[in-house]
């Protein structure tokens, strides 16, 4: 086990696992917070659930590093947050009974400057999928309408920018799975079952609405903490933890749609135990 991960555990079994909460705490009284030290707590350490969504502001660049203006940077994001809203309905393309995903979907292009002219609400949905479930969840986590939308916006920025080299991110995956598992990565070879997996799906999104709530924010920690390549980690990890399945079906949907929480948090566990084995590394590995 990595020592990070040894002392993490060994902190929290005996009793001191405040230790890196207060750690925590230091870094955010800080003026001005140094995000790098930041991203190294959302590397080395659990997440306290309090802080989370604070700290993902920060280092999504939602909110400055110096706190004598997160209050006015929250209101500029009010601000715009209501214009785009506002002129979505000049435009008359919401109105009350619009859906909130569809709203904040309207508004996310609308801002990108790719909201097409047309009104088709199933083809922007389908188009648009990766935002739609990275919104879902942020919604589900945080009730207040600007922070989701901002953090859905950044998080989907982030996440997109993963999807641009798929062959160096199946290179990744199987020069990992080929020293975890040589045998489950000969037979995933033989058959192409990476190719039946929906990669760029799974990683424009960051496996939202894959895992549960819980599971899909302590991967999003890692990401947002600056290890891109901890995605990887979770792919081989899932195939790891489906090998059975695996090697009597080649239905990847299926086995992907069937996960339990338990399935899940096993899963991420794999994965960090693999990942802090190899260095825990930010980039590809290539």
């Amino acid at each position: 086990m990595d020592d990070r991960n040894f002392r993490s555990t060994y902190y929290g079994k005996v009793g001191f696992k405040g230790i890196e909460k207060k750690s925590l705490e230091i870094i955010l009284k800080e003026e001005p917070i140094d995000t790098v030290k930041l991203s190294q707590f959302c590397l080395k350490f659990p997440v306290p659930s309090v802080y989370r969504y604070l700290i993902w502001q920060l280092l999504l660049g939602i909110l400055p590093c110096y706190q004598s203006v997160h209050a006015l940077a929250l209101e500029q994001r009010k601000r715009q947050f209501e214009e785009l809203k506002s002129a979505l309905e000049i435009m008359r393309k919401i109105d009350t009974t619009t859906s909130r995903e569809i709203v904040f979907l309207k508004m996310f292009l609308i801002e990108e400057k790719n909201l097409p002219l047309e009104d088709n609400d199933a083809k922007l949905l389908e188009d648009n999928l990766q935002f739609v479930r990275i919104t879902s969840v942020v919604s589900d986590l945080i009730p207040e309408d600007v922070r989701a939308f901002w953090i859905a916006v950044k998080l989907t920025l982030m996440f997109e920018k993963m999807t641009r080299n798929s062959y160096q991110t199946v290179s990744d995956i199987e020069a990992i799975l080929s020293r975890e598992d040589a045998v489950l990565h000969q037979f995933i070879r033989k058959h192409m079952i990476l190719d039946l997996l929906p990669l760029p799906s799974l990683f424009s999104s960051a496996f939202a609405k894959l895992f549960h709530e819980d599971v899909v924010e302590r991967v999003w920690d890692r990401v947002i903490g600056g290890s891109g390549i901890y995605l990887c980690y979770v792919v081989v990890a899932i195939l790891v933890t489906m090998k059975r399945q695996i090697l009597s079906s080649n239905d990847m949907n299926e086995i992907l749609n069937n996960f339990t929480v338990e399935h899940s948090e096993l899963i991420l566990s794999m994965a960090t135990d693999i990942w802090c084995k190899d260095g825990c590394p930010l980039l590809n590995l290539s």
